[in-house]
């Protein structure tokens, strides 16, 4: 039987440049945090390549549930946050997605099945 599980709207696109700046090992927002932090890795998909990220992130997002709707009163900016699922990786990710413009505006881990116990 086909999934039939509405996960909300299709991403129009992915903000990789955020994504990787701020997520990949190599990304200079991501190693200033780590310099400032060490424990910010919990946030930074370890020992892939941008390429890999990508993939991650789009399987995530195959396997999304809304978990919550974030409104700026001031822009008027409504995001939600949605949790996905990465079977290749074991990662479950954070996404969030401008609903104005369908874009994905960043996407990161918050754990692998592989490291917990």
């Amino acid at each position: 039987m086909p999934d039939r599980i509405f996960r909300g709207r299709e991403a129009k696109g992915f903000n990789w440049e955020h994504i990787i700046e701020r997520h990949a090992p190599e990304g200079s927002v991501a190693q200033q945090r780590l310099r400032e932090n060490p424990d910010y890795i919990v946030a930074i998909f370890e020992n892939m390549t941008e390429n890999q990220i990508k993939g991650c992130v789009r399987r995530g997002w195959k396997n999304r549930e809304k978990v919550d709707t974030q409104e700026d009163v001031i822009t008027e900016v409504i995001r939600i946050k949605y949790r996905g699922f990465d079977p290749e990786t074991g990662y479950t990710l954070e996404m969030w997605q401008n609903q104005s413009t369908g874009i994905v505006e960043t996407a990161y881990p918050i754990a692998s099945k592989f490291i917990l116990k």
